[in-house]
């Protein structure tokens, strides 16, 4: 069972990564189409959200490497 549930861990960090890479594009196509002092907000938001999930998922992947590496 524990080998199952770090599998699923590790899928939904990739899960996640792929959202992430989702996310980015749908807003870099969005900016496109904002005017100036909409854009630079929309750029700002988007910043502050990627960094948030980005540090999810680096605290994520480093918990799920602390537990893997614990069991060796």
């Amino acid at each position: 069972m524990e080998g199952k549930s770090e599998l699923e861990r590790y899928k939904e960090l990739l899960k996640r990564v792929d959202m992430l890479e989702k996310k980015e594009e749908s807003k870099i196509k969005e900016l496109d189409d904002a005017d100036d002092e909409e854009l630079e907000e929309k750029i700002n938001q988007w910043h502050r959200d990627f960094n948030a999930e980005r540090d999810e998922i680096r605290r994520l992947m480093k918990e799920y490497s602390e537990s893997s590496s614990s069991k060796k």
